[in-house]
């Protein structure tokens, strides 16, 4: 704050001046913007994403890395895309107000991790299992999976070892002949990756979409595959495991923001004992 002593002194039309009228004021103290709540999200192997929430009292950020300033932004984000995979790094983000008041720094640490994996074994998935007819658009990101079921991986029927058994409530009069899942991933910018490699088994016949992109397909035919297709082989689910299935995709298939990946999973036979699937993608 700053305090201002004014005096007024009249002038009169002979020349005589009065007696000076004064005023003290004292003008308030510029509130500094509030501390930034940051945290770090979508953090891969070449990237991490700061965040905080919007304030009304700041005009912009400085966002600092182990003491170094790294820019100003007037957004509530920042993408750092010059990490190291393994690294550790000391994060700070000042607000600044629109009369140079500064807050103190809103601090976070992040460990970026070596492991650039973008789906793991275990995953949550929408899934669907039914002889109704399916949706053409059902492999593509934007299709809305919301009235699906839900469940972590393996799902499938027939094995002890699922994470989601979506024959617990029984088999239908007529079984469908296949299994549909979908499981959505965030990437924060897609030329961090070379490509892409997707790990997965058979139980009995699997092809995989990434953002409606077909990226592989192990025992079914070639040519169009339906909701009603025949796998091409009948192992079972231990077997399946113990040979897994390797795809390799170009990382062009992913985009910047929201990513989906399609699995279906079709049997021999419709009243085939066991029939599942789990992925990696990294």
């Amino acid at each position: 704050e700053t305090t201002y002593l004014y005096a007024v002194r009249a002038k009169g039309t002979d020349g005589s001046i009065s007696a000076a009228g004064e005023l003290e004021v004292t003008t308030a103290e510029l509130a500094a913007p509030a501390v930034p709540v940051v945290t770090a999200e979508d953090v891969g192997p070449g990237s991490v994403t700061l965040r905080w929430p919007a304030d009304s009292n700041a005009t912009a950020f400085q966002v600092w890395r182990d003491g170094v300033e790294l820019d100003t932004v007037t957004d509530n984000e920042f993408v750092d895309d010059t990490v190291e995979p393994g690294s550790t790094y000391d994060y700070a983000v000042i607000a600044e107000g629109a009369q140079g008041q500064v807050s103190a720094p809103g601090e976070v640490q992040v460990t970026v991790p070596t492991d650039p994996t973008l789906v793991a074994e275990g995953s949550l998935w929408s899934w669907r299992w039914d002889t109704a007819a399916l949706d053409p658009q059902w492999v593509e990101s934007g299709f809305d999976d919301g009235s699906w079921s839900t469940g972590s991986g393996a799902i499938g029927y027939g094995s002890a070892a699922l994470g989601t058994d979506i024959s617990a409530d029984g088999f239908p009069a007529t079984r469908p002949l296949s299994i549909q899942a979908r499981h959505s991933f965030n990437v924060v910018s897609p030329a961090l990756y070379s490509g892409l490699e997707l790990s997965t088994y058979a139980d009995d016949g699997v092809i995989v979409f990434i953002n409606g992109v077909e990226v592989g397909r192990q025992n079914l035919p070639t040519g169009t595959i339906t909701q009603n297709s025949y796998a091409t082989a009948a192992p079972r689910t231990a077997a399946a495991q113990d040979a897994p299935v390797v795809f390799d995709a170009p990382a062009s298939v992913l985009v910047a923001g929201t990513n989906t990946v399609a699995v279906q999973v079709n049997g021999n036979y419709r009243n085939t004992r066991d029939l599942s699937f789990d992925l990696t993608l990294k």
